[in-house]
């Protein structure tokens, strides 16, 4: 049986682990709200997540496993979400005007903005909640869903109008959710991740225009 003393110990680091993956939400979150101005940050963006995720491995006593970064088939319940995702984002392409084709967003940002999302708020912070605070599966992906639609902080003060700005937060919500839930229907990142990417190099190619 384990010492008592090192029981505490252990608490205080796997604490400590928890604090450190969430602090990271806010400079991740800072970078997003100025990269508008600063195009160079886009490529900073990465940064908290990939910390997150190295943190995690060598000091959180996780696995690549246990972060969702292997290779699995697709299960059944994630074919019929990525299917849903498409049908949503053929929806959303309604309102969507052709701005042009911008290789640097296209090929660099849309990806590189999908994967560190995925990341960071499936692959580390959806884990934290399960695994160091005990939070049951679907609370955990309720609460990585609350962080995912609050980081989005910049499109909603670009956003006009009051009904733009939920309609966003409703969309972010939605996808949020859905991701969740397919990360962990499938024990692995790679069909969210791909199907995030697929969505963020369109979304470069249009200015969204919404119908209120």
């Amino acid at each position: 049986m384990e010492p008592l003393s090192s029981q505490k110990t252990t608490s205080k680091w796997k604490n400590w682990i928890t604090i450190t993956i969430i602090a990271l939400y806010f400079p991740y979150l800072l970078l997003y709200l100025v990269e508008v101005r600063h195009q160079i940050l886009y490529l900073l963006e990465g940064v908290p997540a990939i910390l997150a995720v190295l943190i995690l491995l060598k000091f959180g006593n996780f696995s690549r496993q246990d972060l969702l970064l292997r290779w699995k088939h697709i299960s059944r319940a994630g074919v019929f979400l990525l299917f849903i995702v498409i049908v949503s984002y053929g929806v959303i392409g309604l309102y969507g005007i052709f701005r042009g084709f911008f290789p640097y967003s296209f090929f660099i940002i849309g990806p590189l903005s999908a994967i560190t999302q995925e990341l960071y708020f499936r692959g580390s912070l959806q884990t934290i909640f399960e695994k160091n605070l005990n939070f049951s599966r679907h609370k955990s992906n309720i609460f990585q869903c609350l962080f995912f639609i609050g980081w989005h902080l910049r499109l909603y003060l670009e956003t006009d109008t009051p009904m733009g700005t939920l309609a966003l937060i409703l969309g972010f919500g939605y996808f949020g959710l859905i991701w969740g839930y397919q990360s962990r229907k499938d024990g692995t990142l790679l069909y969210v991740l791909l199907i995030h990417t697929i969505g963020l190099m369109g979304h470069s190619l249009f200015v969204w225009i919404l119908p209120f």
